[in-house]
């Protein structure tokens, strides 16, 4: 809290979860930055097309990269039936 109230100023809140929001955004539009690339670039960088596309996807308040993180560590896990 400031050591000081303007009563012009809005409500603490409201300018952190703008900020919130916008930091998102901007993440969001550096991620989708990758769908440009080539298949090949896509490959080198061990990402698949269609990850990408289901990740940028998924509502703004995920963050895209940590999204497609816990997805690819989760198929690399073997699973219980694949002794």
């Amino acid at each position: 809290m400031p050591d000081f109230f303007m009563p012009a100023m809005p409500p603490l809140q409201l300018t952190e979860a703008l900020d919130r929001w916008l930091k998102r955004w901007l993440r969001r539009r550096r991620f989708r930055r990758l769908l440009v690339l080539e298949d090949w670039q896509l490959k080198v960088l061990g990402v698949a097309r269609g990850d990408l596309i289901w990740a940028a996807r998924q509502p703004l308040k995920e963050d895209a990269f940590d999204v497609l993180r816990s997805r690819r560590q989760k198929e690399r896990e073997p699973t219980a039936n694949q002794s």
